[in-house]
């Protein structure tokens, strides 16, 4: 009676870990690259932010990154990525963007002209609030166009 008792605990405190287990949130894995900093989540790239201290005139968002031997498609770029950047002038989006997000390029005093990729689906709230844009191409993919873009 005794080892049945143990084999039923046994079993309740597998399948009570497996169930923790299984709630607990994946933590993404970050990386500098190309003087970006990536986050991986469900093998899909973010663009967290530029590396400190560095200057970009010219910022091409790459289609894939390499990391750790496996290639990611760059999806979206972060809320504030690039905010109160001085050094961008032009940007360029990769063919998998999908998101940028809020405040991604707000306050750059320097950004004129951005092209967007078709695929973009969405362009979050303030995304570029206060640059100086004399030009940006909007594609006909765009679904979602958030508050005061602009």
């Amino acid at each position: 009676m005794r080892k049945i008792l143990q084999l039923h605990l046994r079993r309740m405190l597998l399948v009570a870990m497996v169930a923790v287990g299984m709630t607990m949130p994946l933590v993404a894995q970050t990386f500098t690259a190309n003087r970006l900093n990536y986050s991986i989540s469900n093998g899909e790239a973010t663009i967290v932010s530029f590396v400190k201290g560095e200057k970009i005139d010219t910022l091409r968002i790459p289609d894939v990154i390499e990391y750790n031997n496996a290639s990611y498609p760059v999806v979206a770029i972060a809320d504030k990525a690039f905010r109160s950047s001085s050094s961008t002038v032009a940007a360029y989006m990769g063919a998998n963007i999908k998101t940028i997000g809020n405040e991604a390029f707000a306050m750059d005093s320097k950004l004129d002209t951005v092209y967007l990729n078709e695929g973009l689906l969405s362009i979050g709230n303030y995304a570029f609030q206060n640059s100086k844009l004399t030009f940006i191409s909007l594609p006909a993919s765009l679904t979602h166009f958030g508050e005061c873009v602009f």
